[in-house]
């Protein structure tokens, strides 16, 4: 149902946030090593962030293909309430992470200046940047996976431990 196999989504999504968050570590270590007088440190950090959120609203848009191109399977199944509120609340963490780092996008655009606005707007700050972290870390918790998975991997395990109990008394 998929446009691409599966595993392209693995070669291809987790070395892009891999390498986004290597050029913002980069970034940022010149940019704190540095006396102010290059911006080549925040330039990097910035295009990092910048990867970072390409490949956000991509996968995002894949994520949302996928949906789209499946949606008679999953319209005829009977899906269970926790996936859909797993769903629901991943889909909502992923939009509060990309609103978060799209602030972060406009607030190194001025670089680390003491002219910078973006810099210097604390409720911006706390609002787009702490907020955003707070609820999207909320979301995975109230819709964390294992919720999802329990019954099954809760079963699985008891039949392993009969299976294992039932060996040893052979």
């Amino acid at each position: 149902m998929s446009r691409v196999p599966a595993k392209v989504y693995y070669y291809t999504f987790i070395p892009c946030d891999i390498i986004a968050l290597i050029l913002q570590a980069v970034g940022g270590a010149m940019s704190s090593t540095s006396n102010g007088a290059s911006s080549v440190g925040a330039n990097i950090a910035l295009a990092g962030l910048i990867f970072q959120v390409i490949t956000l609203v991509v996968f995002s848009t894949a994520c949302i293909d996928y949906m789209f191109l499946s949606r008679h399977v999953w319209q005829a199944a009977a899906l269970p309430l926790r996936f859909k509120v797993f769903c629901a609340f991943f889909t909502l963490a992923t939009l509060l992470i990309v609103i978060r780092c799209s602030y972060r996008v406009y607030e190194l655009s001025e670089g680390y200046t003491s002219d910078s606005e973006a810099l210097r707007d604390q409720p911006l700050f706390i609002g787009l940047e702490g907020v955003m972290v707070i609820l999207a870390a909320l979301c995975l918790v109230a819709a964390h996976p294992s919720a999802l998975f329990k019954d099954h991997a809760g079963s699985l395990a008891e039949k392993q431990t009969v299976q294992d109990s039932d060996q040893a008394e052979v």
